[in-house]
């Protein structure tokens, strides 16, 4: 669950295994560009990155469930606030680069791209998840329990973990 008050022009991190020279994966919203304001979930494989972008603007500072689903050599998928939003099948990658970066919440593993606003129940998962599964959880509310789906990590932090840019 997010919730930001940022603006258009900077990228924020929301989730990044990625320091700009160890990367793996990141989910961000876009800033500047063709895709401003929207979720973007990126993966690194053998030194090149894939995108997938949704089409909802998540810079109105409402709370939105967000979720990216990546299906080795199938599919990367994006749901906001529960539905279905991109399912990129496209070129998809066998596997995601395991480069030693450390795992952030709230910005890039390099200290960028902060997330101005609000995190709430982040978790990953080492399986896919079903839309039945996604919309289960936003259904849920926030913060929801997790616990039936088994995530590999799992981070509640609580009804508003803020973040404005600095340490």
């Amino acid at each position: 669950w997010i919730k930001s008050s940022g603006s258009t022009g900077t990228n924020e991190g929301i989730l990044y295994k990625d320091d700009a020279v160890n990367r793996s994966y990141k989910m961000q919203i876009m800033g500047s560009g063709v895709n401003d304001e929207k979720l973007n979930f990126a993966l690194f494989n053998g030194g090149t990155v894939f995108h997938t972008y949704g089409t909802s603007n998540l810079f109105d500072d409402n709370w939105h469930h967000v979720v990216a689903v990546y299906t080795p050599s199938t599919s990367v998928v994006l749901y906001v606030d529960g539905v279905l939003e991109t399912n990129n099948t496209s070129s998809v990658p066998a596997s995601i680069d395991n480069d030693p970066a450390d795992f952030e919440i709230g910005r890039k593993g390099d200290g960028s791209l902060w997330f101005v606003g609000n995190i709430s129940n982040g978790a990953v998962w080492n399986s896919a998840l079903s839309a039945a599964n996604v919309l289960s959880i936003y259904n849920n509310g926030r913060p929801a329990d997790l616990t039936s789906l088994s995530p590999v990590a799992w981070w509640r932090l609580g009804e508003n973990a803020s973040f404005d840019g600095s340490d």
